[in-house]
C-alpha cells in the first residue's frame, strides 16, 4: 500500500508509516484532535529506491564507519533521487489522496529511527509547509525521501551507531492548521524541575517556533497545584535540535500573559495528564489553537526523562 489515512481505526504497521505517523495515528485513538491527512509508506519510498538501482547502495553502507567513507556515497545517492521520477502507480496513489484532502499541506518526514526514545533524529530530517497543487506535494515527498541522506542524518547516524538500520520512512502529508497561537509543551520541564510542565506559545503558527524563533511566552505549571507561573526571565535559551529553538525569553514583553488564556492553560495541561496516563513517559508536545479547538501536531518522548510518580 503506498498511501495510508490518518485514521483511528487504522492499525498499520509503524514501519510502514515512520514514528511520527505512527504518532499521529495513537494520538487520534486517544481522542486528541490531529490535522487531517495521510501518510505516504516507506513501502512507496522503497519502492522509489528500486527504480532507481539504489537498494543494492544501501546494503553496502554498514562497511562505512567513516564520514569521509559515506560522504561521496551519501552525495551520489542524493543527486539521483533528486533527479528521481515516481513511479507511476506511487504518484497516482499520491495525486487521488491529495485531490481529496486539497489546499494547503504541510509535507513532513516520518523516519522509522525518528522520535523514538532510543533515538530522535529530531530535525535532521526534512519538512515543508503551505504547499499547493500536486506537483509541490510530489516535489516535497521526493524532498524529504532525500533528506534521508544528508550530511546530518549520517552525522548523526555515526554519533549513535546507526549505519546499519532502517533508512526507511514514511511521509505525512496533512492539512495546513491556520492557527492563531501555537508552541510546544514539555510535560516535564526540561531545565530540571520535574514537577513543572513547561509551555511556551508564540502568536500565529507553529511554523515560527520550528524555524527557531524564540517563545512570546513561557509558561511554567505546577503538577499538584496547576498554578501558572509567566517566566519573565531565564539564563539560557534552550535549542532543540529537534524542533528548532524555543527558548525562555530573557525579557517577554508586556503582552505577553495575554497571549494564553487561563482555559488554555488547562486545557494543555488537561492534554499533558491524559498523554503521560497513556504513553507512561514523559512527552515533547508540538501544538497549536486554532478557532478555539486544541489541535495536536505531534508528540514524541522526552528523551532523557524517566517516567516519575506525580501523585
Amino acid at each position: 500500500m503506498d498511501v495510508i489515512w490518518l485514521d483511528a481505526q487504522n492499525t498499520c504497521d509503524p514501519r510502514e508509516v515512520g514514528s511520527k505517523a505512527a504518532g499521529l495515528l495513537r494520538l487520534l485513538r486517544l481522542g486528541f484532535l490531529v490535522p487531517r491527512g495521510f501518510v505516504v509508506t516507506a513501502s512507496a519510498f522503497q519502492k522509489f529506491l528500486d527504480g532507481l538501482g539504489l537498494t543494492s547502495k544501501l546494503d553496502v553502507l554498514p562497511k562505512c564507519t567513516r564520514e569521509d567513507e559515506l560522504e561521496p556515497k551519501m552525495r551520489h545517492i542524493q543527486g539521483v533521487i533528486e533527479a528521481g521520477v515516481l513511479p507511476e502507480g506511487v504518484k497516482h496513489s499520491i495525486g487521488i489522496a491529495y485531490k481529496t484532502l486539497g489546499g494547503k499541506v504541510a509535507v513532513r518526514s516520518s523516519g522509522n529511527l525518528e522520535d523514538t526514545e532510543q533515538s530522535a533524529f529530531a530535525g535532521a530530517y526534512a519538512s515543508f509547509l503551505n504547499r499547493t497543487g500536486e506537483k509541490e506535494v510530489l516535489d516535497a515527498i521526493r524532498d524529504c525521501w532525500n533528506s534521508a541522506f544528508s550530511p546530518k542524518v549520517v552525522a548523526y547516524r555515526l554519533q549513535h551507531g546507526l549505519i546499519g538500520g532502517d533508512w526507511l520512512m514514511g511521509v505525512i502529508v496533512q492539512t495546513m492548521v491556520d492557527a492563531n497561537k501555537a508552541g510546544v509543551m514539555f510535560t516535564r520541564n526540561p531545565f530540571g524541575e520535574r514537577d513543572t510542565i513547561l509551555v511556551e506559545a508564540v502568536s500565529g503558527g507553529c511554523d515560527r517556533i520550528v524555524s527557531g524563533a524564540p517563545a512570546d511566552l513561557s509558561v511554567r505549571i505546577d503538577w499538584t497545584t496547576r498554578k501558572a507561573e509567566y517566566v519573565k526571565q531565564a539564563p539560557s535559551v534552550l535549542r532543540r535540535f529537534g524542533t528548532g529553538a524555543v527558548g525562555l525569553l530573557g525579557d517577554n514583553s508586556e503582552q505577553s500573559p495575554k497571549l494564553l488564556r487561563r482555559r488554555e492553560i488547562d486545557a494543555l495541561v488537561n492534554v499533558a495528564v491524559r498523554l503521560e496516563d497513556a504513553l507512561h513517559q514523559p512527552q515533547d508536545v508540538e501544538w497549536a489553537i486554532a478557532d478555539g479547538q486544541l489541535i495536536l501536531l505531534q508528540t514524541r518522548p522526552l528523551t532523557g526523562y524517566s517516567m516519575i510518580n506525580r501523585r
